[in-house]
């Protein structure tokens, strides 16, 4: 009678984190050479299935299933679930942040990462944010329209503009900061517009000081008391004056021509 061989079954080894045990099992496997290596394959049955992790080093093994009880017992079985470069990938990403000071979770991070490249079409969210900070710097100085408006005319005062100009300017800026009171930065486009569609003046006077506006604003933003580009008085949405026009058919020859009109009206409208 032919003896029957038994093969003894090796227990498992077990590693435990509070109410949580992980096994792990050790593995005898063949090589592609013919011969034998041996590995430890840890059970992990997060997502209700199991699935076996192995490991050519035992050590490495329980440093595993130490994690996964530890993710386990914590009750975050999502992170357990993490493969070895996923969870090395997850740890390298949230030492960045800590070392950043930021408190902010991983999943809003990647949310505004997602958001920006919406924005930008790319990737280039570092370069676009550094082309921010330039444009914007954060300690911008902050000034009153009355303080960039002095500021304003002593430059053209330095540069010896006509006295004439200057007094023009000076009346100019003066309804613009009675206007606003408030610094540079806080006026915008809209508060211009209602201002101008609310003045009690002619087309002209309109556009004169709308002109002073600008040129105030510009002189802002090359100080960098405004944003680059955050011109009120230029923007598109901001309309036009329009002056006053003859008929298509009155050319500048005909309006010269006609003695009735003034030499003032003439060079207002042919200017």
């Amino acid at each position: 009678m032919k003896a029957k061989t038994s093969q003894r079954t090796r227990k498992p080894d077990t590693v435990k984190v509070g109410d949580v045990v992980i096994k792990i099992y050790q593995r005898t496997r063949p090589t592609v050479t013919g011969g034998t290596r041996t590995i430890w394959e840890v059970a992990n049955y997060v997502g209700g299935r199991r699935r076996l992790q192995s490991f050519s080093e035992q050590s490495a093994a329980r440093d595993e299933a130490q994690r996964i009880g530890r993710l386990l017992s914590s009750g975050e079985s999502t992170a357990a679930n993490f493969r070895g470069t996923d969870a090395a990938s997850y740890g390298r990403a949230v030492e960045i942040l800590r070392n950043a000071g930021l408190e902010t979770p991983l999943e809003l991070v990647a949310s505004m990462h997602v958001e920006g490249v919406k924005i930008l079409g790319s990737e280039k969210i570092v370069e676009a944010c550094r082309e921010f900070i330039r444009r914007n710097p954060a300690e911008r100085v902050p000034r009153t329209v009355r303080q960039v408006a002095d500021e304003l005319i002593e430059l053209k005062t330095r540069r010896k503009a006509s006295e004439r100009y200057l007094q023009d300017l000076r009346y100019q800026l003066n309804k613009l900061c009675e206007k606003f009171s408030v610094n540079v930065d806080m006026v915008t486009t809209g508060d211009l517009q209602l201002w101008f569609d609310r003045l009690d003046a002619a087309p002209r006077t309109v556009r004169n000081i709308r002109s002073a506006a600008a040129a105030l604003f510009r002189f802002a933003e090359s100080r960098c008391y405004i944003g680059k580009g955050d011109n009120p008085a230029t923007a598109p949405g901001l309309r036009h004056v329009r002056r006053p026009h003859w008929p298509g058919d009155w050319t500048r020859s005909r309006i010269r021509s006609r003695p009735e009109i003034s030499r003032a009206r003439q060079v207002y409208f042919l200017r």
